[in-house]
C-alpha cells in the first residue's frame, strides 16, 4: 500500500466514524472527537521510541491544523491560515 492509499483508507474509515456519530448527535460527534485524540496518542506512543514522541506529535498537530484549516474553507467558506504552536511536549519516565 502507497502513503497515498494509507491516507486515503485511513481517512475514509474516519469520515465513516464520523457520519456515524453525526447521525447519533452532538454529544456521539464529542465523543468520536475524544476517542479519535486519545486512539492517536496512544497510537504514536506505542509506534515510535519515546525521545521520538514530541516530534511525532507536533506533526500530529501540526497536520490537524491543516485539517481544521480545509474544513473551514470547505464548510464555511472562510480561506485563511491557521496557526498552531505547540509549547512543549516532554515524555517523562517515572521510577
Amino acid at each position: 500500500m502507497t502513503k497515498s492509499e494509507a491516507r486515503k483508507a485511513a481517512f475514509n474509515l474516519m469520515e465513516k466514524m464520523f457520519a456515524d456519530a453525526t447521525n447519533q448527535g452532538a454529544e456521539a460527534v464529542s465523543e468520536h472527537l475524544m476517542a479519535s485524540a486519545y486512539g492517536l496518542g496512544a497510537q504514536i506512543a506505542v509506534s515510535s521510541k519515546p525521545e521520538l514522541v514530541p516530534e511525532l506529535f507536533n506533526t500530529l498537530v501540526t497536520e490537524m491544523g491543516r485539517g481544521i484549516q480545509m474544513g473551514m474553507m470547505a464548510k464555511h467558506g472562510m480561506v485563511g491560515t491557521v496557526h498552531v504552536r505547540t509549547e512543549s511536549v516532554v515524555v517523562e519516565r517515572k521510577q
